[in-house]
């Protein structure tokens, strides 16, 4: 694995303030990415974690009253992809749809925190609207972070997912119509994250997507940092004990499973206008991910979830 942290300047309306304010702190502008966009020039690059650059860029931009942000990413390499038990699924498309209760779905709440909702279980099936599926691509994600399929890959995982029901049809809610989709709702869910993993909010601190965590059940909102490059950590005994609690096979890790930590807001009673499901992250297992890979590769992330002993 490989850490980069990137740069982004935006907010230049002379393009040759930027490339002095680039040049006096030590980094080529033609290294990084240019771009322009209602009469404001802007630049990105990339750097290893601990070049001072990024920082003396980042005070160098302020005096000028440029706004940058940094952020990280972690890099890896195919043979680390192929070796890893078990995968992070991030996809790279443009998020439609609401899904949640008041959008036609239903949902088992006899295990949902009384509070924002988070544990919620889906009963199938899953309800969306049509015009919001993609017509040209075979993977789709909702706005609150569900996981679709189609085409050549449904086919694959359902082959994959036999009697584990961890995928479910899909209908639009007004029309009742069945859509040639399946919705991917994992049966299994992980335990805690381990204390190792880095770059998720902790339950006292804020994002963009969530201002605080449910102080009920502390489920919800654990969004990834923006600052710092999101690894995920579990502890192998501790998965054998989550499996075994939900009655499922310890001998080998599930296909697909859900993150105990939910990414997204969960209902907030007197704020939130609708009811929402905050949702998971998707994990797969190696034999999963090479089944859905090959037909959705330029449209999805594979991340590896360390396992520590």
């Amino acid at each position: 694995m490989k850490i980069r942290r990137w740069i982004w300047i935006r907010g230049y309306k002379d393009r040759r303030r930027a490339e002095a304010d680039l040049t006096a702190v030590g980094i080529d502008p033609r290294s990084g990415e240019w771009d322009f966009a209602l009469d404001i020039h802007g630049w990105r690059g990339s750097f290893e974690p601990l070049d001072d650059r990024v920082s003396a860029l980042r005070d160098r931009a302020g005096r000028s009253h440029v706004k940058a942000l940094v952020t990280e990413s972690a890099e890896y390499t195919d043979g680390e992809i192929r070796a890893a038990e078990l995968l992070e699924f991030q996809t790279r498309v443009e998020s439609a749809g609401e899904t949640g209760p008041d959008d036609g779905n239903e949902y088992d709440y006899s295990e949902a925190c009384s509070l924002c909702l988070s544990g919620a279980k889906l009963v199938p099936p899953f309800r969306i609207a049509e015009r919001d599926l993609p017509k040209r691509r075979s993977i789709a994600e909702t706005h609150a972070g569900e996981l679709l399929v189609t085409g050549e890959p449904s086919g694959e995982l359902q082959r994959l997912s036999g009697s584990d029901q961890w995928l479910v049809p899909v209908e639009d809610p007004k029309t009742g119509r069945r859509l040639p989709w399946l919705a991917v709702s994992p049966r299994a869910t992980m335990p805690r994250l381990h204390p190792s993993t880095r770059g998720l909010k902790h339950e006292t601190e804020s994002t963009r997507e969530c201002d605080n965590t449910c102080p009920r059940c502390r489920r919800d909102c654990h969004g990834p940092k923006l600052t710092e490059a999101l690894v995920l950590a579990y502890s192998r005994e501790d998965v054998a004990r989550a499996l075994a609690e939900q009655s499922i096979p310890a001998d080998s890790l599930p296909d697909v499973a859900s993150t105990w930590e939910l990414m997204g807001p969960g209902t907030r009673p007197g704020i939130s206008a609708k009811r929402q499901i905050a949702q998971p992250y998707v994990l797969l297992s190696q034999r999963a991910s090479r089944a859905l890979i090959d037909h959705v590769a330029k449209w999805v992330r594979l991340a590896p979830v360390a396992l520590i002993p």
